[in-house]
């Protein structure tokens, strides 16, 4: 009778078995966790809580400093608060940041799960989810969407804004948009190449004018309004409107050229660093070829803008909510003969990276 009622379940709702396997996939992740933390299931969901995860749970706890920030002391400023504002919402004043962010996880996991089932690219075949999920969970790095981070908030808000765009929705894309650059400030730059790839390049019976003012293109003045909003905030909040710009250079971020991080090889950790980010750009190269521009445009864009701050730490992070080199990837995994092969292997150095980020708290972890 359960079977009977899942299987009817997931025809209805394709999109089901994908939130069942991302579900499997967070409980496996606690209870990696557990094993590997010296406290064990008393450890309880805070094996979730690392390295910038603090950051947000001081937002969560304290709010953002009420001065402005100082020279070489890092504060919370360059964490924007779309993340607290959904966990304090969730946390319906009882639950603390734990219990909070583990709740907004699975429904964060529900809504991309349904946001993936609704783009134009699984329209044809609902059974691709499944095959992309899993192989979107086993790739290395994949895991910082299953702890307490914002990864997952990012990319569930970028697919629901392409769903939202194709279904020519423009106030719920409005909206959207905000939270993205709410969440993070790279949201702002992929609004932007979202707009060339989904509404300039893709709209040729228009003229080039009628696509810049067209109603959807309208609704993208919402992206720099997001940040806007947070800079009023701050100004009365602290004084300085640009504090988690300020802020960031205490973090080693300063705007420039995009090959100092390559130049950065004090130790063995930054080696790895370079090493790994080398190896994604040579793989992203490899496959770019077949996206179509519009994809190409984003995919590389977003790609190649962390690097102009001058840091590799956490490169890994931005790269991963960019999303359609993925499809690719997917489509090259699940058409090879070694499939089970590759996808094992991947899921394995991915789980070895998860273990370092809960044991470890060095450069390699952020």
């Amino acid at each position: 009778m359960v079977r009977s009622f899942v299987n009817k379940l997931t025809l209805k709702y394709p999109y089901i078995n994908g939130v069942g396997l991302l579900f499997a996939v967070k409980l496996l992740y606690l209870f990696l966790g557990w094993a590997l933390s010296n406290e064990h299931f008393a450890e309880g969901l805070t094996v979730f809580t690392r390295n910038d995860s603090f950051w947000y749970m001081k937002i969560f706890d304290e709010g953002y400093p009420t001065v402005p920030p100082k020279l070489w002391v890092c504060d919370a400023f360059p964490f924007f608060p779309l993340y607290p504002i959904f966990l304090k919402i969730t946390s319906l004043g009882i639950f603390n940041f734990d219990v909070s962010a583990f709740l907004l996880s699975f429904i964060l996991l529900f809504l991309f799960a349904k946001g993936i089932s609704k783009l134009e690219y699984f329209q044809n075949d609902q059974s691709k989810i499944i095959s992309y999920l899993i192989m979107w969970v086993a790739l290395p790095f994949h895991y910082f969407f299953f702890v307490n981070y914002t990864e997952l908030l990012f990319i569930t808000i970028l697919f629901w804004v392409l769903v939202s765009i194709e279904q020519q929705k423009h106030l719920k894309l409005s909206f959207l948009l905000f939270m993205l650059v709410l969440c993070r400030p790279t949201g702002l730059i992929a609004a932007f190449f979202i707009w060339i790839w989904k509404v300039i390049l893709v709209n040729k019976d228009k003229s080039f004018l009628q696509r810049v003012f067209s109603k959807q293109s309208l609704m993208f003045v919402s992206a720099p309004l997001g940040i806007v909003m947070y800079m009023i905030y701050l100004h009365f909040h602290c004084g300085d409107a640009f504090a988690f710009n300020h802020s960031v250079i205490t973090w080693g971020r300063t705007w420039g050229n995009p090959f100092r991080g390559f130049m950065d090889l004090r130790d063995w950790n930054y080696y790895v660093l370079t090493g790994v980010t080398v190896l994604i750009l040579v793989f992203t190269g490899i496959y770019t070829k077949k996206l179509t521009l519009g994809e190409r445009i984003f995919q590389w864009s977003l790609t190649i803008f962390p690097l102009f701050s001058g840091l590799l730490v956490s490169y890994y992070r931005y790269f991963m909510v960019v999303f359609p080199i993925h499809f690719v990837w997917a489509n090259a995994i699940n058409g090879s003969k070694n499939r089970r092969l590759m996808i094992a292997i991947l899921a394995t150095i991915n789980l070895i990276t998860y273990g370092y980020w809960v044991i470890n708290h060095g450069i390699l972890s952020y």
